[in-house]
């Protein structure tokens, strides 16, 4: 058996290890929900066919 006062110890470090990838939790894009970037946007436009609104306003 271990000595009185040892037992919490182990248990501060088993929970500090435990929630270690907390940590980082919402430090990334994905988990922050963050807008697609302009870029990205752009050029998905630019490959997709134009709408009719926008021809007729065009012509």
């Amino acid at each position: 058996m271990l000595p009185l006062g040892c037992a919490a110890v182990v248990n501060l470090l088993t929970r500090s290890i435990r929630h270690q990838g907390e940590w980082f939790w919402g430090c990334f894009a994905a988990q922050r929900e963050q807008a697609p970037s302009p870029q990205v946007l752009r050029m998905a436009a630019s490959l997709s066919p134009p709408s009719p609104l926008v021809q007729k306003n065009l012509n």
